[in-house]
């Protein structure tokens, strides 16, 4: 029998979305697929292999309670238009969790994944494309970066197809701070057993800090450091290889700098949204600092 998802965790990039989709995926009850990110409503990406295509990466899951999958491109608008009501086309009654964090550092953290994005065949349509403009640049001038950090514009396009109590809001520093008993709070919306303490609870997953990336040994090999004495004895077969060879390297958070004056200007472009925030998000929630 055909199954298609019955809960999405919908966003944000780079807010923990990595993290939720392993708790979730350890629940006895719910069933997640692999890959972590579909993409399925997105034009731009999945949308055209058809609707077959997606019910297939949820083969296995009929005895699942809770079946859904993570796509932080489902709240990128307007880089990826029309997503939710694609969604709401194939799966009108699905649950929506939406996980935020501090705009300004997701947007740090969303320019430095993009920074270190590596060419994806076959994604010639894909408007994410990497980013080689200085920070303030691209954060200012680039709706990519912005729009993914105005949560209450994302929320307000899906209320106009889902009923508020579709949608759970989870501000990503809480279920950092208070991870139990917000995946308490995560698991009872989702209608599974909220006891359940996922095996890698104290664990997080995919931060850019610390994370590796894969880098091409670029230029002549004669400007490597530990070869440059022995490159004129080297074959140019050898010389070519190398610069084929991927390395690997440590993203460097000191590669992009948000000054003072920069998340000030951004804090400006964020204010009314966090504001407006506050309808949708359980009490206590403080903007941040922000609004």
């Amino acid at each position: 029998m055909a199954l298609l998802p019955n809960f999405l965790v919908i966003g944000a990039m780079k807010a923990g979305t990595s993290s939720l989709y392993r708790y979730l995926r350890d629940h006895p009850q719910v069933f997640m697929p692999e890959p972590k990110e579909l993409n399925f409503f997105v034009a731009e990406r999945n949308w055209s292999l058809g609707r077959r295509w997606y019910e297939e990466r949820f083969e296995g899951a009929e005895s699942a309670l809770a079946v859904g999958e993570a796509s932080p491109s489902y709240s990128m608008h307007p880089t990826f238009r029309d997503v939710p009501k694609r969604i709401a086309d194939v799966i009108p009654d699905v649950r929506l969790i939406y996980v935020l964090r501090h705009p300004i550092d997701r947007m740090l953290s969303h320019y430095l994944a993009t920074h270190h994005l590596r060419p994806i065949a076959g994604r010639e349509r894909d408007p994410i494309q990497r980013e080689r403009r200085p920070i303030g640049r691209a954060l200012l001038n680039d709706s990519q970066y912005l729009g993914a950090s105005l949560y209450s514009m994302q929320i307000e396009r899906y209320l106009e197809f889902f009923a508020p109590e579709q949608i759970l809001v989870v501000v990503s520093e809480q279920l950092k701070r208070e991870r139990v008993s917000t995946l308490a709070r995560i698991f009872d919306f989702l209608s599974v057993d909220p006891s359940s303490v996922p095996p890698l609870v104290d664990e997080e997953f995919n931060r850019t800090a610390g994370k590796r990336v894969r880098r091409r040994l670029g230029g002549r090999v004669e400007k490597l450091a530990p070869v440059r004495a022995l490159a004129p004895l080297l074959p140019a077969s050898v010389k070519r290889t190398a610069k084929r060879v991927l390395v690997t390297k440590e993203i460097d958070m000191s590669e992009a700098r948000i000054t003072d004056g920069l998340r000030d200007r951004l804090t400006d472009l964020v204010r009314d949204d966090v504001a407006r925030l506050r309808s949708y998000v359980d009490d206590g929630f403080d903007g941040w600092g922000i609004a």
